[in-house]
């Protein structure tokens, strides 16, 4: 990673570690920029290389500069609130010092301000505003917290969101909750999911091995976490023996956090699939997960699954990055009925699920080679909406349309 100097775009994304659709999106993002023209640097907190990206996302990055983002000394004693605004603080000063025209916050959760002449803040899902006080003195102190913050980072605007040129969501159902919560009015820009859909093959379709993909992080649980429910899936698979006896498998793809709570969760995912026809690539590069798009018939999701969508959205799949690559795959999708992956499908009862009864019925009704074949053109074409080439146009447009025109070519990335 390279010392601060001047960028034309800075973007915010810590813990790309993480390996997940959010860090996905940025990087392409980041990626489409300097394509462009521009000087692109991506700000994150995690100690990363080239060719670990390269290798699990299946991107160059030509032209991105990744940047390390300063460790501040926090003492422990600090409340949370407190520890955040001075990591806050002492990131915004490092990105502020390579005066960028352009800043993307692409950081769940994130309240920096905006940091550039212009400045986009791309939400995954927004978060509440107001914290819930517990007492007179916790009023109090969030109060302090709230002065401060605005003092030293955002004076003039009440709010973090308020010193934003332009914010985007990535998909209705976000944007219809950055309305309730913020009283703004997003712009829909879905995430990059996929290369354009390979070409149909029907012999080659119709040979497709009797395996179900799931791909997602291997999290765990948690109040509000946008947890991928493996373990539902796995024991929806198990009370299904006819399919298993009839040579079907299931593969978990996913990444998994450091955290022995994440690694407990694994293990528990894995005591689970003992015995069944379950494979877990834990952690695994992108050509195992473009190998098992190649051969997969049927894809299940299930995050959401045992929550209330309306009480807690911020538990569902905002958007749904790996149901669409699989769309996109050729692999026909059966989604938990909220949020972000019914948009996708749109709604179509056949692919979508709320108890893991429907969700057996709707995997046995695609086992009939016509109707799955059906679905499989249909599906495809509906990803076509969703490529990589569709993201990057307007990302482009946007630029366009809100600072101004791209570099010329002859001047080089500097």
């Amino acid at each position: 990673m390279s010392e601060p100097g001047t960028t034309d775009v800075a973007v915010f994304v810590p813990g790309l570690h993480a390996g997940g659709g959010a860090e996905k999106t940025a990087l392409v993002t980041a990626e489409t920029l300097a394509r462009a023209g521009l000087v692109v640097s991506c700000f994150t907190d995690s100690t990363v290389c080239r060719a670990e990206l390269r290798e699990h996302f299946g991107l160059e990055l030509a032209g991105v500069d990744l940047r390390a983002l300063p460790t501040p000394t926090i003492p422990d004693r600090l409340p949370r609130s407190l520890q955040d605004l001075v990591r806050d603080r002492a990131h915004a000063k490092a990105i502020r010092s390579c005066a960028p025209t352009l800043f993307i916050n692409m950081k769940f959760r994130s309240e920096l301000p905006g940091l550039g002449a212009h400045s986009w803040y791309y939400t995954h899902f927004p978060h509440r505003l107001r914290v819930h006080s517990r007492s007179p003195l916790h009023t109090a102190y969030l109060r302090f917290v709230t002065t401060v913050r605005r003092a030293l980072l955002h004076r003039g605007a009440a709010r973090f969101i308020d010193t934003y040129d332009l914010a985007l969501a990535n998909s209705r159902f976000t944007r219809e909750h950055v309305r309730q919560r913020w009283g703004l009015d997003a712009s829909v820009l879905y995430p990059p999911c996929a290369d354009k859909p390979a070409a149909s093959d029907t012999d080659r379709d119709r040979d497709r091995d009797r395996t179900i993909l799931n791909v997602g992080r291997f999290q765990a649980d948690g109040p509000n976490i946008p947890h991928k429910r493996q373990d539902v899936l796995i024991e929806a698979f198990a009370r299904m023996p006819d399919l298993i006896a009839d040579g079907w498998s299931l593969h978990l793809v996913g990444a998994v956090g450091s955290s022995p709570a994440d690694r407990a969760y694994l293990d528990h995912v894995r005591e689970l699939a003992r015995g069944l026809p379950v494979t877990i690539h834990e952690n695994a590069p992108h050509a195992v997960l473009t190998e098992l798009h190649g051969r997969a018939r049927i894809y299940w999701h299930a995050q959401g699954y045992g929550t209330d969508g309306a009480l807690h959205p911020e538990a569902q799949e905002h958007f749904g990055i790996s149901t669409v690559e699989a769309m996109a795959a050729g692999i026909v999708p059966i989604v938990y009925a909220t949020a972000g992956p019914a948009e996708v499908v749109q709604d179509e009862y056949d692919l979508t699920w709320r108890t893991p009864e429907e969700l057996a019925a709707r995997t046995r009704a695609l086992l009939d080679p016509d109707r799955w074949s059906r679905w499989h053109s249909r599906c495809q074409e509906r990803a076509t909406e969703f490529t990589t080439l569709a993201f990057a146009e307007h990302v482009v447009q946007l630029y366009l349309d809100h600072c101004g025109p791209l570099p010329t070519t002859e001047r080089g990335r500097g």
